[in-house]
Parts: C-alpha cells; structure tokens; sequence
C-alpha cells in the first residue's frame, strides 16, 4: 500500500503533496492508504499535477504549460517558421 498525503481544496478533490511507500500504516485526515498511483500521460511541454478524490481514491492528472527558456522557445518558433517556409517552397515547385 501507498500512503498520499493531500492539502483538500474541497471535498472531493485535493492535490497530493506527497507519496510515502515507506510508512507506519496510520492515516488522518489529510492521508488516505491506496494501492497505486497511476502514471501520467507523456507530453514533455505540460506539467502534470496529481490530484486525489479524497472520498473515492480516485486520482485524475491535470496538465499546466511547461515555462520554456527564451533559447528553447525561440528554437521551437523557428523550427515552425521552417515548416511553413518549406511547405510553401513545396507548393510552389509543386511537390
């Protein structure tokens, strides 16, 4: 069993701070025991947030934009202008 620790935001819903897979069994409030945790989905540009229905053990990921660098944002708006640049030489030669 795995112990999450959770700050409520409401009844039904609360976002884990934290994951214990060592502990003394004991739960309260704010702590339920469960089985697993399931992994989030992959998307390097999101970052995910676990969150837990305390009444249902239910967990659900919710996904905030990942802050890029000015370097890596500016390569990732290049990289889109070359896509356009080639897609429009493309058309033009009629490929």
């Amino acid at each position: 069993m795995v112990k999450v620790k959770f700050q409520k935001l409401s009844d039904t819903k609360a976002i884990v701070t934290v994951i214990e897979y060592q502990h003394d069994g004991k739960t309260d409030a704010n702590s339920v025991l469960v089985d697993s945790i399931p992994d989030p989905a992959p998307d390097e540009t999101k970052i995910p947030r676990l969150y837990i229905n305390p009444q249902t053990k239910d967990f659900s990921y919710e996904y905030e934009d990942m802050i890029l660098p000015p370097e890596q944002q500016r390569i990732i708006d290049l990289e889109g202008k070359v896509k356009v640049l080639s897609d429009t030489i493309d058309y033009l030669l009629g490929v």
